[in-house]
């Protein structure tokens, strides 16, 4: 796994101790990370995809993924994390968009909000569509699945209360973030329907779209 170090070009090795980042603005030693984090669990889905989870360890997953245990447990904190798909962190410049809109209410805040980190959901589709197909063959799974989601929930509201400390709007945090939720999971769900079996949706303007149109479909539900 280190011996690709001995390959490397001395300018790129330079960068990578230095830490600068390439004209992406990623730096080598972003980049191997990404590189070790997407090779274990590629090597824990297809290890569970030909065995199931149960007949599967994390040492056969590292010995898989030509990596230490060691190694594993810096990437992930267990076998069903590097197996399942955790939604995407929102992202940062999105967030404080967010919380500084002053221009925009709440909600229509949020809707933009929304609408980004549903193009940020399907830069993974192979690894939505794995998650659910492991999901489906592996009941036990189904709990971790929803831990994630809310993990994801607790943050959403910690974003929810940085807005509103500071506008004062009369907004139930816990309840936003719930309802967003469940926003994303039936646009996801609606775009997979249209899939075929074992796809993923991949256009991010068609989930954008499909954002949009449950939006519609809340705000008629919630009508007075």
């Amino acid at each position: 796994m280190r011996e690709e170090a001995a390959v490397t070009p001395p300018a790129a090795s330079r960068n990578e101790e230095t830490g600068r980042p390439d004209r992406s603005g990623e730096t080598l030693w972003d980049t191997r990370r990404r590189r070790t984090h997407r090779d274990i669990r590629r090597a824990a889905r297809e290890l569970a995809l030909e065995r199931g989870v149960a007949a599967v360890t994390v040492d056969e997953i590292a010995a898989a993924a030509g990596v230490s245990r060691r190694t594993f447990f810096n990437y992930f904190r267990s076998k069903e994390d590097a197996l399942l798909e955790a939604p995407p962190a929102l992202a940062p410049d999105a967030v404080e968009r967010f919380v500084h809109a002053d221009d925009l209410s709440f909600g229509a805040a949020l809707a933009e909000l929304v609408r980004g980190h549903a193009r940020d959901i399907i830069r993974d589709p192979d690894g939505i569509a794995t998650s659910h197909r492991l999901v489906r063959e592996n009941p036990e799974l189904a709990g971790f699945l929803l831990e994630m989601f809310a993990e994801a929930e607790r943050a959403l509201i910690a974003v929810f209360e940085r807005r509103l400390t500071r506008t004062g709007e009369d907004i139930d945090p816990r309840l936003a973030a719930a309802l967003t939720g469940c926003v994303m999971r039936v646009a996801v769900e609606c775009r997979r329907a249209e899939a075929t079996p074992g796809d993923a949706p991949t256009d991010p303007d068609a989930l954008v779209a499909e954002v949009d149109r449950v939006l519609e479909g809340l705000r008629a539900v919630l009508a007075p």
